[in-house]
């Protein structure tokens, strides 16, 4: 065949909708071996009863055979897809991929034609065309958190494509979409262009839907467990949750899932590990075992063989009442349940194992397990996610007390401190609505507190002390550990990283203030620049959110000077808003604000400057009043001659304003942008003014400062 013909025909293959264009990134031999040892299990103990979740199996298989070389045996699950639906538009997309790719003569490229011209017809189906692209995001969403967006986004564009038709398996995509919305939220995936609120009701909306229909009652009782745990959240997420007509309250809805299936004889094993799991939830251990072990009885799911070693693990923990456990048939038999887990694809065994084998002293296995999972997932990667939150926070909070009571050399301490701190980072990354994240957070902080207790007091261990009592809101104690002891000491490699810590934390006062005694000290790296620009900026943005708009201010002055410090006429207005006092309630300005915009945009006043007005003294509010008023006035370029005496009357009236007392200290306005006047009226701009006379009317120089407009309008 022709180099251009084949070419051709890779074009048409590479634009078919099947499993071999799924774009999955960075995934090893290894990896894939484990999703199809998981997906095997998987499908070994769930029963599935509809036609469409097996082809959607059969054609995963398909693709993970064939890229791990097994041509044979993708053949053979491309075969049994087929035979379930021989106008599978994905099945015959694979097949076609694989003649295309394993052959090379004419017949083999014939027949490819042949299947992309039944395809092209089948296509023009939409149903055929909307279960084909659902199966996309079906196999998106196998591939883990990663992936979790794009099958979303696919789900969304089937659902908002087609309409509910007797033919057409709406509920599997319904329920496929907002189980992933769910898992989402549970997992602290939101995406940036969605809100957290409409993640939930977008989940509870799709699978409520499903939970309302009875044409397939499976279904219809996973969804209710679903909504079940979407409702146990938090509160917000119930109340969702019961907006859609379902009980607030989680365990009416696992009730009345398990009654669903008890009633009409369904075996869903799903529906069962979900009540189990809320049975223990809600501290009745012993009807969770018992759910547990009859569902072990029919598949040795992995999920029910994790939940058993769980309550099992915690009825051992309260009976003994200690922390360490003993090496008995007890704990041997939980550690065979992990066992059993792990080897059927339960990623999370391997860190519950690692954690009870820590408590039974095995230091160096458990350490071996929590690598285990870390290899598995590639964590020196920042770019792979694909491990759930918890289960890597529980690895690594184990993984340092291991290294720490097993060993005290430097080298065991310097990686335990670094495994805490990134767990701290894990709970602080987590959405504020996880009720998980406020307890996990102080487990890590306590055993940061205990590593830092147990080693010599140096200036970092002091910053870092300070720093763990400030996360779980022990601010007294923070204080009382002297700021200068904190600094002294540490080498410049110390407080860079430190210092790009805390900012991710959110300490921002703490970080910058390294950050400037690099600077300070004439040892500060070119390429912390940008970071620390950036930290500025986020600090103002934080501190205006916490009401501190001093510091808000102060902070972008000082982010303005490190961007221009040679020219600062070009600093870009879209910074400007950090300025600005976020508080609207005083709606009875809106006419006096109106006014003022008006009298402003008829004055032509000056360019940016610096201003030495004299020794003054300000408040804190004062000094934010004045620096925002006076940014209010710098509003365009003056034309009249007299510009600067202009400028300096009003400038003289608000200071005279502001003084608070006869004892004085020089005072120097910072350097102040221009705003071109064309821009006056945008919306944001309007906002900005509202906001500094709101400012300027809590100190009583509202009327004042109209006074002065009134008196330079009529010179």
């Amino acid at each position: 065949m022709a180099t251009k013909n084949k070419d051709t025909l890779l074009q048409k293959l590479e634009n078919l909708t099947s499993s071999f264009i799924l774009k999955i990134n960075h995934v090893t031999q290894r990896k894939l071996n484990i999703f199809l040892l998981k997906f095997k299990c998987e499908y070994d103990y769930d029963e599935y009863d509809h036609q469409e979740e097996k082809k959607r199996y059969y054609n995963l298989m398909t693709y993970l055979h064939y890229h791990l070389r097994n041509v044979e045996e993708a053949n053979q699950y491309n075969e049994k897809a087929l035979e379930i639906d021989p106008e599978s538009i994905v099945a015959l997309g694979n097949k076609a991929w694989i003649l295309f790719k394993e052959h090379g003569n004419d017949d083999d490229f014939k027949s490819v034609e042949q299947i992309l011209k039944r395809v092209d017809a089948l296509c023009t189906d939409r149903v055929k065309l909307a279960v084909a692209k659902s199966e996309m995001a079906y196999s998106y969403a196998r591939f883990g958190l990663l992936y979790y967006k794009r099958a979303v986004e696919i789900y969304e564009h089937v659902l908002n494509d087609v309409k509910c038709s007797d033919n057409l398996p709406v509920f599997l995509w319904q329920y496929g979409c907002g189980l992933i919305q769910g898992r989402c939220l549970r997992q602290n995936v939101i995406h940036h262009d969605t809100t957290y609120e409409d993640t939930i009701k977008c989940a509870a909306s799709l699978l409520s839907q499903v939970a309302n229909q009875d044409d397939n009652l499976r279904y219809k009782a996973r969804a209710l467990t679903e909504l079940g745990s979407l409702a146990n959240f938090n509160k917000a997420s119930a109340k969702h949750v019961h907006d859609c007509g379902l009980p607030e309250e989680p365990h009416k809805m696992f009730s009345m899932a398990i009654q669903l299936v008890q009633d009409h004889a369904i075996l869903d094993i799903p529906v069962l590990e979900q009540y189990a799991y809320q049975c223990n939830i809600q501290d009745q251990p012993d009807l969770s075992k018992d759910i547990l072990l009859e569902t072990l009885k029919v598949k040795k799911s992995p999920r029910a063989l994790t939940l058993l070693a769980r309550i099992l693990y915690y009825q051992m923990k309260k009976k003994l009442k200690q922390k360490c456990i003993p090496n008995n048939a007890e704990s041997q038999e939980i550690i065979k349940l992990y066992n059993y887990a792990i080897a059927a694809g339960n990623i999370a065994a391997m860190g519950y194992k690692g954690q009870l084998l820590m408590q039974m002293w095995n230091y160096k296995e458990a350490i071996e397990e929590f690598e285990k999972v870390y290899r598995l997932f590639e964590l020196s990667d920042p770019k792979q996610e694909e491990l759930d939150w918890k289960t890597r926070f529980l690895c690594e909070t184990c993984h340092a007390k291991c290294l720490y009571y097993s060993s005290n050399d430097a080298l065991s301490i310097i990686q335990a401190k670094k495994l805490l701190w990134s767990s701290i980072e894990l709970c602080f990354d987590a959405r504020k609505e996880s009720n998980d994240k406020n307890k996990k957070m102080k487990l890590a902080v306590d055993e940061m507190l205990k590593l830092l207790s147990r080693g010599r007091k140096t200036p970092e261990s002091v910053l870092e002390e300070k720093i763990m009592h400030k996360l779980v809101g022990q601010k007294d104690r923070a204080f009382h550990l002297r700021r200068e002891t904190e600094r002294t000491g540490m080498s410049l490699e110390q407080q860079s990283e430190m210092a790009q810590r805390l900012i991710k934390l959110h300490q921002f006062n703490e970080g910058l203030s390294l950050l400037n005694q690099m600077m300070a000290s004439n040892t500060f790296p070119e390429e912390l620049k940008e970071f620390t620009i950036k930290a500025y900026i986020d600090g103002a943005e934080y501190a205006l959110k916490e009401g501190d708009f001093l510091l808000a201010s102060r902070k972008t002055l000082l982010a303005f000077d490190m961007r221009f410090p040679n020219d600062n006429s070009n600093i870009s207005q879209e910074r400007l808003h950090l300025f600005l006092c976020a508080n609207e309630q005083n709606q009875n300005l809106a006419q006096s604000v109106q006014e003022c915009i008006t009298r402003f945009s008829s004055l032509n006043i000056t360019t940016c400057f610096d201003l030495m007005p004299g020794r003054l003294r300000f408040s804190s509010l004062e000094e934010t009043m004045l620096q925002s008023s006076v940014l209010v006035i710098l509003l365009d370029d003056m034309k009249n001659d007299d510009s600067d005496s202009l400028l300096f009357n009003i400038s003289k009236s608000l200071m005279i304003i502001t003084v608070s007392d006869q004892c004085v200290i020089p005072y120097r306005l910072r350097y102040l942008p221009h705003l071109p006047l064309g821009k006056l009226f945008q919306e944001d701009t309007k906002k900005w003014i509202h906001n500094f006379f709101q400012m300027a009317l809590l100190q009583n120089t509202f009327s004042i400062l109209k006074n002065n407009i009134n008196q330079l309008e009529e010179k």
